[in-house]
């Protein structure tokens, strides 16, 4: 256990029933981190349509984990003896999110609903549970920093895993996800495919994920945390192994074409920027991001352009104004004149 493992809320007393305290470095066999890192790796290392079989997308093997772990978190409530008490904003606003829910839920029901609507408030009913069980057991059954941060190197291996997948996606237009399956479990759909968008074939990926954006917002939300692991882990080779992850995640987000993932990607960078890291830090990033930019170049020529594009010309993108197909002749040198074709994304 390093000393950076240890906050000092991690080593003081909590009362859980009369004369009886734990406290959260107490070692268990199976404890929630370990569980929540499971959900994380089956959620985005396996395609997102791969489910159990006769079961909706809600049976895909991460949210039946989450399902558990919303179990686990109302069972420990039914006896101090299983949990740590004290002050958690976090069930506030998981509660108040229920109850919304739930009004949402029984005025449809009040009202009467088609069949297809029914199954549809149904299957969300059974989405909350398992969103609810995730934030719940992390807000309540992760201990100490040391755990948190165990979750989070899980997260950032996954997300390199699922970088890579784009990658080996975007340059050799083969889709390996399709061959990342398990014994027993089935494709519930077709995987997302090779959308067309931009000049010279270029063409949108998504990994493991449901969608190009789904896809792109992973990546951003996991290079800061990969930046922050492949500056201060423990050892020099853990410190380069999440370099490289970190790497690959940064230079798949633009292969999936979508303006969300950059920009995500560009907010967490400048507030790092700002506020987290000294002039030296700022000079090594600075030349990182020029050595991607330049590998994306030689990789996929033309997708920064394209890029570019669909900030420049937003206007005339239709999913800027709901999905609407416009009709209207482009002028020389906008996207759609320059071969978009019909695909569109955000």
């Amino acid at each position: 256990m390093t000393t950076a493992a240890v906050h000092p809320t991690d080593l003081e007393p909590s009362l859980i029933a009369p004369r009886t305290y734990t406290t959260r470095r107490l070692r268990v066999r199976l404890d929630a981190a370990a569980v929540v890192s499971l959900m994380v790796f089956l959620l985005y290392a396996l395609p997102a349509t791969l489910i159990v079989p006769g079961l909706t997308f809600a049976g895909r093997p991460a949210l039946i984990v989450g399902l558990v772990l919303f179990a686990w978190w109302v069972l420990a409530r039914l006896s101090p003896w299983l949990l740590m008490v004290g002050p958690q904003p976090l069930r506030w606003a998981c509660l108040f999110y229920l109850l919304a829910f739930m009004l949402s839920y029984l005025a449809g029901v009040l009202r009467g609903l088609p069949t297809l609507e029914a199954n549809a408030q149904n299957f969300q009913l059974l989405i909350t549970a398992e969103f609810l069980g995730v934030v719940l057991m992390a807000a309540d059954g992760i201990p100490n920093w040391q755990r948190l941060r165990g979750v989070l190197r899980v997260f950032v291996w996954s997300g390199g895993f699922m970088a890579l997948v784009g990658i080996i996606q975007s340059v050799l237009a083969f889709d390996i996800a399709q061959y990342l399956t398990i014994p027993g479990l089935e494709l519930k759909s077709d995987l997302a495919d090779f959308q067309l968008r931009g000049d010279s074939g270029l063409f949108r990926v998504a990994g493991t994920a449901t969608h190009y954006i789904e896809f792109s917002t992973v990546m951003a939300m996991a290079v800061p945390f990969g930046l922050h692991f492949a500056r201060f882990a423990e050892h020099r080779a853990t410190r380069y192994a999440f370099g490289c992850a970190t790497l690959l995640m940064a230079g798949a987000l633009p292969m999936a074409i979508s303006r969300t993932g950059v920009v995500a990607l560009a907010a967490a960078l400048v507030v790092m920027f700002i506020a987290a890291w000294d002039w030296r830090m700022r000079y090594n990033m600075l030349f990182v991001g020029g050595a991607v930019i330049s590998a994306l170049v030689i990789l996929r020529p033309g997708l920064l352009g394209t890029l570019k594009a669909m900030f420049l010309w937003a206007g005339e993108d239709p999913s800027i104004e709901g999905g609407r197909r416009t009709t209207t002749t482009s002028r020389p040198g906008s996207p759609s004149a320059r071969g978009w074709g019909a695909a569109r994304a955000r």
